[in-house]
């Protein structure tokens, strides 16, 4: 799993058939509050994942309206 990740999160995966990247809480400390602002600091709201998901789009050469 930490490889995948490694891999992953540096685009190494890209130029594959394969671009991914994992949305996971990071490993640093998040203020406790309610849970939607949590996941919004951390890009774990829909907005932050559908960022993640056209970037990482982008990077693969994909058209955004292929892709839908």
């Amino acid at each position: 799993a930490h490889v995948l990740s490694l891999a992953a999160t540096n685009g190494w995966l890209d130029k594959s058939s394969c671009a991914i990247r994992p949305l996971t809480l990071p490993d640093t400390f998040i203020e406790q509050g309610i849970p939607s602002a949590m996941y919004e600091k951390a890009g774990l709201n829909c907005s932050g994942i559908i960022k993640t998901a056209v970037e990482t789009l982008k990077t693969t050469g994909v058209s955004l309206h292929s892709a839908i």
